[in-house]
């Protein structure tokens, strides 16, 4: 009944046996090894590559002496060179902290020409003069107006009573902006900053000008349309889309292929998600948490989704950003870099984690960690050039592309009629092919387990992987989705489990009595041991956020988005003292290695169900057993012995054990003495046979056989040398 009801079981229903495999100590170390390695070298090439180029501007593409024709050519130049350097900042850029270290978009990132990038620019300089510092200094006995980020400086004095110092000397304690100037009076020279009337000694054109060039995007649209041949659509659009900025500012992305792994973005903390869920819902201008109404697809979808598939999202986002358009030479040769990278250390990793999980999956067999790094370190070059010829094939065809558009482009006439307009098939169907291979790319986790399964090279691991999802792709989806379901529940399980585990830690430790002091200097709550705790999953967010020394602040992420997270106080942080922060240098150490087990199992699971997943394919696509699986003969010697029972040990009983003695067998009887061979008969010689007329013998009687009892005639018993008994003839004499 057990085997009817086992065979009844859908064979999906095996994913479900992949977090009991993927929860493996050897496999999480392996998985948090493998993201070291891949963000050190990320990093490394990110500083390398984003650190020679610098953001394109204006003045070194736009001149003075340019006519309008070519200010218009050269915009256009610095919009191309502008978006390549944006991608590169996105990609290689180094991550803001805080909303002021974010770079914001600007004019050239708004205006797509020349016309609005003019009427932006107009826009953007009025309106960042009303904010510029204006100060009022002494120096000796006088006092001077200076207007920051300006060569400015006037000497000024009370216009009500210049000997009455006094107004000025308030002024002096004061912080004001070009907003706060207003010219009273150009003829005498008297201004107001603020309330305070001052008169400016010498000539305040340059002051006066200043001050009218400065307004709100109101005052400078409105002065723009005044204008006598205005274009007025280029600068009511220009105008939208700065005050659009304004009101939600937007942020460029920055190191998404930089940022190391304790401190990506990872979206809240499991935690504090859970916990917050029985307090509130939400609160305007901060993240809404995943369950309210119309946020869970969305939590879903971008924080949970990613941290799943994170090493096929690893493995994808370099290769999506090579095909951007905006990408460019210098990118695209920083991203092959990336894209090797990568290949080769989760060829390493990757392999080793699905060996071990091929085994396990297959077998119910566990094998070493040792094992499992040899098998992948012997199979290291096709686990690497596996995913690695596809993209070698497109970068082919792309080759060839590219001097096609080189013949079409520059042959004119002959371009267009001829080679586009004739052979322009020839790119749908080379088009065709590469999109073919980059959709085939999404069978690449199962490349990795065809190897490991199969003890098999790069190429099997390539046809199988095309194959099964091409031929089942429906299957492959199947097992994919309920995989991705499955998993996402298990990566927030273990995500809030970890979060639970560091933070009842750093309670429990907290409870104990005469820690807390509302003096930050004699404070000695153990917050501060998590000043430098990991970021993502929110986890400083976690361990802090109960500190009365914390305080919520807006941050950017790597993708540009505004955020609040928490903080510990200035003050706070000023009193650290050097052995406070070597602790929490030493405490963030351990937290960083949990972290990453942590952020591990997302990898563990996504390479076992991988392998859960080509194992199933594979049983519908070749008819393959699910439990068939390559063996090394080290490791079959092993799976051997795990099997065979121990010896069982004696137990000493105080008695002298004795040999018990030997059992004699008696021999064997002598065999029968043979009798003595008898003498062969003399055999006669034949009478001469007659001869008839036609040369033939005449035709005789049967021929007598011999008895038993006699020997034949040529010496050996009867049976032996004799023809079977259905041929009653003998074999005819041979020739002398």
């Amino acid at each position: 009944m057990a085997e009817e009801r086992k065979e009844t079981k859908a064979a999906w229903t095996k994913l479900f046996t992949t977090f009991k495999v993927a929860l493996d100590v050897k496999k999480l170390l392996l998985a948090a090894a493998g993201i070291v390695a891949m963000a050190l070298g990320w990093w490394l090439l990110a500083v390398v590559f984003y650190g020679v180029r610098s953001v394109p501007q204006a003045p070194d593409f736009i001149t003075e002496k340019m006519d309008e024709a070519q200010k218009r050519e050269a915009f256009t130049s610095l919009k191309s060179a502008r978006e390549k350097w944006n991608l590169l900042y996105e990609m290689a850029g180094p991550a803001p902290s805080s909303p002021k270290d974010a770079k914001r978009v600007d004019a050239v990132d708004l205006a797509d020409n020349y016309d609005e990038y003019i009427e932006i620019q107009a826009i953007v300089d009025a309106h960042q003069r009303l904010s510029q510092t204006v100060e009022v200094r002494k120096q000796d006995a006088d006092y001077y107006l200076i207007i920051d980020g300006t060569t400015i400086k006037k000497r000024i004095t009370n216009a009500l009573d210049p000997k009455d110092t006094a107004p000025l000397d308030k002024a002096k304690e004061r912080k004001f902006t070009v907003a706060d100037l207003t010219i009273v009076n150009d003829k005498d020279n008297s201004i107001r900053i603020d309330a305070t009337l001052v008169k400016v000694e010498g000539n305040i054109e340059d002051l006066q000008k200043f001050r009218a060039g400065a307004g709100t995007p109101e005052a400078i649209r409105d002065s723009q349309l005044a204008k006598e041949g205005a274009k007025k659509e280029v600068i009511s659009e220009a105008y939208r889309m700065y005050v659009e900025s304004l009101k939600k500012p937007q942020y460029k992305p920055a190191g998404r292929l930089r940022t190391l792994p304790w401190f990506e973005d990872r979206g809240p903390n499991p935690y504090l998600l859970v916990a917050e869920s029985f307090k509130e819902t939400g609160t305007a201008g901060t993240r809404d948490l995943p369950w309210a109404k119309g946020g869970f697809v969305g939590w879903l979808l971008h924080d949970q989704l990613p941290v799943l598939v994170e090493p096929l999202v690893k493995f994808l986002s370099p290769i999506m950003y090579f095909f951007d358009a905006r990408a460019g030479g210098w990118n695209r040769f920083y991203l092959i870099f990336v894209i090797l990278w990568t290949l080769l250390v989760w060829g390493f990793f990757g392999g080793a984690i699905t060996r071990m999980a091929a085994v396990q999956l297959a077998k119910n067999e566990k094998i070493s960690m040792a094992e499992a790094i040899k098998f992948a370190k012997e199979r290291c070059q096709s686990f690497f050039s596996a995913p690695l010829f596809p993209l070698i094939f497109l970068g082919i065809l792309s080759f060839f592309l590219i001097i096609f558009g080189i013949f079409e482009g520059h042959t004119y006439f002959l371009g267009d009629i001829f080679i586009a307009g004739l052979l322009w098939p020839i790119v749908i169907v080379l088009g065709l092919i590469m999109a073919v291979v980059l959709v085939g790319l999404v069978g690449w986790p199962l490349m990795n387990p065809t190897i490991s399964t199969e003890g098999s090279d790069s190429f099997d691991a390539l046809s199988r992987s095309y194959s099964y999802v091409y031929q089942r792709p429906w299957h492959y989806i199947w097992y994919s989705s309920v995989a991705l379901a499955y998993g996402a529940a298990l990566v927030f399980f273990v995500g809030l489990m970890g979060s639970l585990i560091v933070y009842l830690g750093q309670w429990a430790v907290g409870q104990a009595p005469f820690l807390s002091s509302t003096d930050p200097t004699r404070d000695r709550e153990p917050t501060y041991l998590f000043v430098y705790s990991p970021t993502s999953f929110g986890w400083r967010d976690l361990l802090i956020h109960s500190s009365p020394f914390a305080e919520r602040k807006e941050a950017v992420t790597a993708g540009g988005m505004r955020t609040v997270t928490y903080q510990l106080k200035e003050s706070y942080r000023e009193n650290l003292s050097w052995h406070n922060k070597v602790g929490a240098f030493l405490v963030s150490i351990w937290i960083y290695l949990f972290f990453l087990l942590i952020v591990g199992f997302g990898y563990s699971y996504f390479w076992t169900a991988s392998t859960a997943i080509y194992l199933l394919m594979r049983q519908v696509v070749d008819d393959t057993d699910f439990d068939e699986v390559h063996m090394e003969e080290g490791e079959m010697e092993d799976t051997f012995t795990q099997h065979m029972a121990p010896t069982p040990t004696a137990v000493n009983t105080g008695l002298q054990m004795v040999d018990p003695p030997a059992v004699r067998v008696p021999p064997p009887p002598p065999a029968p003495p043979s009798p003595p061979p008898v003498p062969p008969a003399p055999t006669p010689a034949p009478p001469a046979p007659a001869t008839g007329g036609d040369g033939n013998s005449p035709s005789s009687g049967p021929t007598a056989e011999p008895s038993p009892s006699q020997p034949t005639g040529n010496g050996q018993p009867p049976g032996e040398g004799q023809p079977p008994s259905g041929d009653s003839n003998p074999p005819p004499p041979s020739n002398p």
